[in-house]
């Protein structure tokens, strides 16, 4: 197995395991915020700051997954009406910009909560450092930013495996019918 391959997996694994966790205990900290506002009349101030920062991590997080398992969105209008190399070509131009965007979103996402971070903000409602909210961004599109590497790396060996879907998939992906 590739050096890249096993950075892979592992990836995919604390992926799962991050997103598993994120949202179980959101899912805990939302069934707790309703039986106690519903049935007690009670609650805890900071519930639904921490409930969002960990669904939206999670989603983050999810994203970065559905980049490895080649489901996050695309527009395929252009490529359907060019040539196979061609489409290779521009699949690869899609891989750099999007590496380039995170790669933005990294550094603009750093700069931004260390400056959140010097200036000792904390939250209302949890009492935390809201530096460690911002982190969620550079942080989330760092792991995109290693996900678009790979599928770069990958992209030199099998140009033709992000212009491919099999006939079941791309029925599906138009009409929701599998092919007769």
């Amino acid at each position: 197995m590739t050096f890249i391959a096993r950075l892979d997996n592992a990836l995919a694994r604390f992926e799962s395991v991050l997103m598993i966790g994120m949202f179980t205990i959101a899912f805990f900290l939302g069934v707790m915020q309703v039986v106690l506002r519903y049935v007690f009349n009670a609650g805890f101030h900071w519930n639904e700051a921490i409930f969002v920062l960990f669904t939206l991590t999670a989603v983050l997080v999810g994203g970065s997954r559905a980049v490895r398992d080649g489901i996050h969105a695309r527009v395929e209008v252009v490529t359907d009406l060019l040539p196979e190399k061609s489409v290779h070509i521009l699949n690869l131009f899609a891989l750099f910009s999007s590496l380039l965007l995170c790669g933005l979103y990294v550094y603009c996402g750093f700069l931004y909560t260390k400056f959140v971070h010097s200036m000792g903000l904390i939250g209302m409602e949890t009492q935390i450092p809201e530096s460690i909210a911002f982190s969620i961004v550079p942080f989330t599109m760092f792991l995109f930013s290693i996900r678009y590497v790979i599928k770069m790396i990958e992209w030199r060996t099998d140009p033709g495996a992000y212009s491919r879907m099999t006939e079941i998939e791309h029925s599906e992906a138009t009409d929701g019918r599998r092919p007769e």
